[in-house]
């Protein structure tokens, strides 16, 4: 039985949040803190009111983010037959028969990967681990459980109708 690493889980799941606020916090200190001095095209000005709009901007994209997958990232066990996983607080165990989408996206590392089961209209997430090989156009997924999903996936798609 494989599964999804833990540190990548929370990693994924938490890390938008995280910085999200992280960006707000750095944009209220800009705001109310008239000492701190901004160097614009080599001069230096005290920060203005427009000086943290871009942070929290971010911070609030970060967080929105966060709230429309952040409960759609899942941390996934995989065996010859069936997947387990949690989802909103209760146990699903499927086949995989029952998977109708399976894909890894290019680029975030870890290896992300999105799932989607027959007679359900919602997609799922996860990831591996971190063993993993990063280049510029593609995230090479090296895990025993990333090489498991590539064998099931073709088979998968061999059976399809």
């Amino acid at each position: 039985m494989y599964q999804s690493s833990t540190y990548s889980y929370v990693n994924i799941k938490f890390i938008p949040l995280i910085i999200g606020l992280l960006f707000i916090v750095i944009s209220i200190w800009i705001m109310f803190d008239p000492t701190i001095e901004i160097t614009v095209n080599g001069v230096k000005r005290n920060a203005a009111l427009g000086d943290s709009f871009f942070p929290l901007l971010l911070g609030l994209l970060c967080i929105l983010f966060h709230l429309a997958i952040g409960h759609k990232i899942i941390k996934l066990r995989i065996s010859n037959n069936e997947l387990e996983f949690m989802a909103n607080g209760k146990k699903y165990v499927k086949k995989w028969s029952e998977v109708s989408d399976l894909k890894k996206y290019w680029l975030i590392a870890p290896p992300l990967y999105s799932i989607k089961f027959k007679n359900e209209k919602k997609t799922y997430y996860f990831t591996t681990s971190y063993f993993c090989i990063v280049t510029p156009i593609k995230v090479f997924d090296l895990s025993e459980m990333g090489n498991f999903i590539k064998k099931k996936k073709s088979e998968i798609l061999m059976h399809k109708d």
